[in-house]
């Protein structure tokens, strides 16, 4: 069972903001990156977050998915704030970012 409870959320706006520039976007300020994922990652959605710590903890989704969420609604979030519309995925991301992503969220590579 994977805890995002204790995350560094700061080395995972690092990635966020490491998105971003993949994007060719701006980045927004480290303290609006960190409001969103602290929000998206660990409120409930009843608060406008996506339960995706708990979904995590409960085993109903897998620490790929986890990643793989974060990341979609990082890109989301960034296309909106930047008032782009959001590129395919095979734009930007790459393997060294997705490992990017899991060093932050779980604190190693996962495994595909």
């Amino acid at each position: 069972m994977t805890n995002l409870r204790d995350l560094n959320i700061n080395s995972l706006a690092i990635c966020a903001i490491s998105m971003a520039s993949a994007m060719d976007f701006r980045a927004p300020p480290i303290e609006d990156v960190v409001s969103f994922l602290s929000n998206l990652v660990l409120s409930p959605q009843e608060v406008g977050g996506k339960d995706i710590a708990v979904s995590l903890e409960l085993g109903l989704i897998t620490e790929i998915e986890a990643r793989d969420l974060v990341m979609a609604h990082v890109a989301t979030w960034l296309s909106k704030i930047n008032k782009i519309l959001e590129p395919s995925c095979d734009f930007y991301s790459s393997k060294i970012l997705e490992l990017d992503f899991e060093i932050a969220l779980f604190g190693r590579a996962l495994r595909s």
